[in-house]
């Protein structure tokens, strides 16, 4: 899954709360950005750069089963990008997005 939001909106609490579920897990740092800094023509090679910031590809990487928990990233920016909501959907057309907005008072 995917989260993005407005400035002040809550993402890194919301982040770091996610990630207190047993079966959750983020990013091994918060706005990695990598779907905003994508060139085209896209490859799937690029998606290796992408997975190497989610902890539970080491895990599959080693040989290990499965893991039993599924993973997340945060880049706010990615509201407010459209070269990233693009990129998001040619690489992984399925995931899920988790937008946070708020009030603007």
């Amino acid at each position: 899954f995917i989260i993005a939001g407005c400035q002040k909106a809550g993402t890194t609490i919301f982040s770091a709360l996610i990630n207190l579920h047993p079966n959750i897990t983020m990013t091994s740092r918060k706005e990695i950005h990598f779907f905003d800094n994508l060139k085209k023509p896209y490859n799937m090679k690029n998606l290796d750069n992408y997975i190497k910031n989610f902890p539970a590809q080491k895990f599959v990487n080693n040989g290990m089963t499965t893991p039993s928990f599924i993973t997340g990233e945060a880049t706010p920016y990615y509201i407010a990008s459209s070269d990233a909501c693009e990129a998001i959907s040619f690489f992984m057309p399925n995931t899920k997005l988790i937008v946070l907005v708020r009030d603007p008072v």
